[in-house]
């Protein structure tokens, strides 16, 4: 499936690049702190990792068994997360492209994910109503909020971890 990029030049004119290689609906895409590297996570179970200017595409990571759903980096760029319809949320070395940790606990597919500025707190939120926190750092077991019976649909952290939110149905 096709993803494109429009950069503006200096005469605010568009440039469409077109990245190519997910094989299935690309659900999330988050730019790296550089501003320079563009990283999509696909249906297809993968997480590819492009140079958004050039369009290359810098490395392919086989990332979950389901689908990948939502995408979250640290503010230093060295720590990615994605979460997956595996019910399972990841952390990877954004610069190598390797797997970090795995967390589970969630009993409904993970729909949403979020991470501290700082990269130490993840947050995912996921179908059956619940957000879970994890200290990456301690790599404690999750804490459970949950705040609604319906879906959570998307989850922001504040810079310091210390606040998280929701969008719920």
């Amino acid at each position: 499936l096709k993803q494109w990029i429009v950069n503006l030049d200096a005469a605010d004119r568009p440039h469409h690049l077109l990245l190519q290689g997910h094989k299935d609906r690309v659900a999330s895409l988050v730019f790296a702190p550089d501003g320079r590297t563009l990283i999509s996570g696909s249906i297809d179970k993968t997480i590819r990792i492009w140079d958004s200017r050039t369009g290359q595409e810098l490395r392919k990571i086989d990332a979950h068994e389901g689908g990948v759903n939502s995408l979250a980096v640290s503010g230093d760029g060295k720590t990615l997360v994605s979460g997956s319809f595996d019910r399972k949320a990841k952390t990877w070395d954004a610069e190598m492209a390797r797997l970090r940790l795995t967390f589970e606990g969630s009993h409904s597919q993970i729909l949403t994910v979020g991470l501290s500025a700082n990269g130490i707190i993840l947050a995912a939120g996921s179908e059956g109503g619940t957000i879970r926190l994890w200290n990456i750092a301690k790599g404690t077991k999750p804490r459970r909020i949950s705040p609604e019976n319906g879906t959570i649909w998307s989850v922001a952290l504040s810079n310091d971890g210390e606040t998280v939110v929701g969008g719920c149905e």
